[in-house]
């Protein structure tokens, strides 16, 4: 979409608001009955949703290495962390003893502790602390570690996928992600998106919102 066409839209959408109204198509269209009931399509839309990168937050949530924060995406927790290279991760907020939620909200810290037996992960998801570990014999093969999902920044957001399998997001930071942006908001400052807070921030002229699962991202225009 070029500048053109998104300027037109948004004068669009405005008179309808003003207005009280909305588009409406020539004659009535009916859509078929197994749009909303197909097992199929259902299989086909949730795959799609969970290889495609969701943005999930701002960079400015997790300002510095050493900090983290979780969200709720598609109903599951999800744990993000800036470790010490300044690398976004990604986890299922999961623990491995338990399957209990490791944290909740967001804050530094060097280690998390699962509040139900205390299993310590450090920010890049790997298992530092068990007591008592004489009671759970190695199992595995391999170090234990969280489960690790796809995820990049770019252009001041955070971008995540659910299903660990699907290609990285991060394939991003190998081109110019904030162009394909920057053509729908010809307006935004990229820069202006990291490392600060737009909680009240009164918005100018409009709000471009961009919506992922249940959350919504206003970014000033």
């Amino acid at each position: 979409m070029d500048r053109d066409q998104l300027i037109d839209l948004t004068r669009r959408a405005l008179k309808l608001a003003r207005d009280k109204t909305t588009d409406l198509t020539p004659a009535e269209h009916t859509v078929a009955a197994d749009t909303y009931t197909s097992a199929q399509r259902h299989a086909e839309d949730k795959s799609m949703l969970l290889t495609s990168p969701q943005l999930v937050g701002y960079s400015s949530e997790l300002p510095r290495p050493g900090t983290y924060g979780t969200k709720t995406v598609m109903g599951r927790s999800i744990l993000l962390t800036r470790s010490a290279d300044n690398t976004v991760r990604a986890f299922d907020n999961v623990c491995l003893h338990r399957q209990s939620r490791i944290a909740d909200g967001c804050g530094a810290a060097r280690r998390l502790a699962c509040p139900y037996h205390a299993w310590t992960y450090d920010l890049d998801g790997n298992l530092v602390g068990v007591p008592g570990k004489e009671g759970f014999p190695e199992t595995r093969s391999g170090p234990a570690k969280l489960t690790e999902l796809p995820a990049a920044e770019c252009a001041g957001f955070l971008w995540i996928s659910l299903d660990r399998d699907a290609k990285s997001p991060s394939a991003v930071r190998n081109t110019n992600c904030e162009s394909p942006i920057r053509s729908r908001s010809p307006c935004l400052r990229m820069r202006d998106l990291t490392g600060k807070s737009f909680t009240n921030v009164p918005l100018r002229l409009s709000r471009s919102v961009i919506k992922k699962s249940s959350s919504c991202f206003s970014i000033l225009v």
